[in-house]
């Protein structure tokens, strides 16, 4: 595409998706949008992501929405964990002990994350 991205931008849009591949995309191609079309070198810049994250936010919040039903309507147990997580996070490692196939699809997913042998929601979350 001829565009760089400078090293503050990739954190930003790092922080902002958690990381989530798809997310990320989506965001990357939102600041993309905003670069000027007629210079011969395009550059992201951290600003530039910063800006633009509150605007992508509302456009992605709906599919946010539409995965965590999803999640909720076909699996039970990776939907509990969720509960757990959010409402009682002192409690998540004991019950999620009991599902280890679950924890491992929400962590495939992108929902939930393990930091210093604790667990947490991701930033994938807060975009609801």
């Amino acid at each position: 595409m001829g565009i760089t991205i400078e090293d503050g931008a990739l954190e930003a849009l790092f922080e902002a998706t958690g990381g989530h591949a798809f997310l990320y995309r989506h965001l990357a191609s939102a600041v993309v949008n905003e670069l000027p079309v007629d210079t011969f070198h395009r550059e992201i810049k951290k600003p530039l992501v910063l800006r633009t994250i509150n605007t992508w936010r509302r456009q992605v919040a709906g599919n946010m929405r539409e995965m965590l039903d999803h999640v909720r309507r076909y699996y039970p147990d990776e939907s509990y964990l969720l509960q757990i997580l959010m409402e009682e996070p002192e409690s998540f490692a004991v019950v999620a002990d009991d599902v280890p196939l679950a924890l491992g699809h929400l962590i495939s997913l992108g929902l939930v994350q393990e930091v210093d042998n604790s667990y947490e929601l991701t930033p994938v979350l807060q975009l609801i």
